[in-house]
């Protein structure tokens, strides 16, 4: 059985292990559940959205490991993917665009600009 990120069961993995984080997380009274809940759907959609820009690009997929350790607090969240977009996901993104000669920076990083769900200033890079 082959295990691909962008299909059945391993697509909505991360969504599904977000989802039940999140219900743990209420089940603690942690304040903020609300926007806890619009930041792991965002996270669970950049998932799918970078996996299918690699296979675009006939690329390898990348598996959902990187995702499951988001923190359960909003600010967490932030620095979490902040951090794993800059050091983990955009060099992979650009290594993975040389590799297959594409050019343009890709519908991935115009959605997480378009999206970032946290109030704060954007500390990623494109």
């Amino acid at each position: 059985m082959e295990l691909n990120p962008c299909l059945d069961p391993l697509k909505g993995l991360v969504s599904r292990r977000l989802e039940q984080r999140l219900i743990e997380a209420e089940c603690s009274d942690v304040v903020g559940a609300s926007d806890l809940v619009r930041v792991f759907h965002w996270i669970a959609e950049v998932f799918l959205k970078m996996n299918e820009q690699l296979e675009k690009g006939g690329l390898a997929p990348i598996g959902p490991r990187l995702f499951l350790s988001c923190p359960t607090d909003v600010e967490g969240a932030e620095t979490w993917f902040t951090n794993l977009w800059n050091k983990t996901l955009r060099p992979h993104l650009k290594e993975s665009r040389s590799q297959s000669g594409e050019t343009n920076r890709g519908e991935l990083s115009r959605f997480i600009t378009r999206t970032f769900p946290w109030p704060s200033t954007m500390k990623i890079h494109q």
